[in-house]
């Protein structure tokens, strides 16, 4: 739970002003309760910790002190610790849940890869992952197969439900993060041709790079303004290193160092100029935003979604709407 609190809140964006010494506070009570059972059970003899592991009911059983301590710091680590945890947990999350959708009253490019339903269901996937965890220590002697097989199952769909929604919010803040907002201007292409005939990208003011690298830039612009391989929606990095006959290692420090992006803020910037201006020609509104998105060579429309708010500033209904003629 202190985990997820941190992966939220940094998800969120909302760690500005809080230091890393501050941080510790969510790990403070787990810290508190581990140290506990350490100490508790240096105390006791082998004897008794088996005696603690096997009975049912550890507290009434026997009479010894700290066998009575022992019991008492593990109901507290699985009892009073997860309630709290499982109580307050929900309350910050909604907190920040809130925040969050009252800046995009305003903002609709505020963490535009910040999926709201993801999240919700990333707590109660971790809150039932934590609750099952401590139901099972708690009822452990008095476990049978089909219990512990029941246990095993809920761990195993909460976790992996936990696991797999993480991966892919962590994926789609990787392909929005890198795209700049409002760069794209309201003009069939990005990209501009300089006196020399050669393709410059207006979206992005590059460093001063030298021959070898700008000819790789030049190369990369022309490729993407007229061949559009971003049309592919399995288009990937190796691909395109290939196609312009470079390596995939080289290509990668110019547009991650040099161009200051990375491969899908790259791709995906042209992606959206493309869907701009599909969504602002008449003809094409006998087509939904989900197939515009694919036509522009998305596969998630999740991700087509996030992008275009973050570089347009509003949402594609909301662009094609205040484009529609009269």
């Amino acid at each position: 739970m202190p985990g997820y609190c941190i992966y939220f809140k940094s998800l969120s964006n909302s760690f500005s002003g809080i230091s890393s010494r501050h941080l510790l506070v969510f790990y403070l009570p787990s810290i508190i309760v581990l140290l506990l059972n350490i100490v508790v059970f240096e105390k006791i003899d082998s004897n008794q910790i088996h005696f603690f592991i096997s009975s049912a009911d550890p507290w009434l059983a026997n009479d010894d002190t700290t066998l009575r301590i022992t019991a008492m710091v593990f109901l507290l680590a699985n009892t009073g610790f997860v309630a709290a945890q499982a109580s307050l947990t929900p309350v910050r999350h909604f907190r920040v849940i809130k925040k969050v959708n009252f800046l995009r009253i305003s903002d609709a490019a505020y963490l535009p890869y910040f999926q709201t339903i993801w999240s919700h269901l990333i707590l109660i996937s971790v809150l039932c992952f934590v609750i099952l965890g401590a139901m099972m220590n708690l009822f452990a002697p008095e476990l049978k197969q089909a219990s512990t097989l029941l246990f095993n199952m809920g761990f195993l769909i909460s976790g992996g439900l936990a696991g797999l929604l993480s991966l892919k919010q962590d994926r789609l803040f990787l392909e929005v993060a890198s795209l700049k907002t409002g760069c794209i201007p309201d003009t069939p292409n990005n990209n501009i041709q300089d006196n020399s005939g050669k393709i410059a990208d207006v979206g992005n003011k590059l460093p001063a790079p030298d021959n070898d690298t700008q000819d790789i830039i030049d190369s990369l612009q022309h490729h993407l303004t007229f061949d559009k391989p971003y049309l592919n929606s399995k288009l990937g990095a190796t691909e395109l290193a290939a196609k312009l006959g470079v390596g995939m290692q080289k290509l990668t420090h110019v547009v991650n160092n040099v161009m200051e992006t990375n491969f899908y803020g790259l791709i995906n910037k042209h992606r959206i100029v493309e869907a701009k201006e599909l969504l602002a020609k008449p003809e094409n509104q006998k087509y939904n935003i989900e197939t515009i998105s694919e036509m522009v060579g998305f596969n998630s429309k999740s991700s087509f979604n996030a992008s275009f708010k973050k570089m347009a500033g509003q949402t594609p209904s909301e662009y094609r709407k205040s484009n529609m003629p009269g």
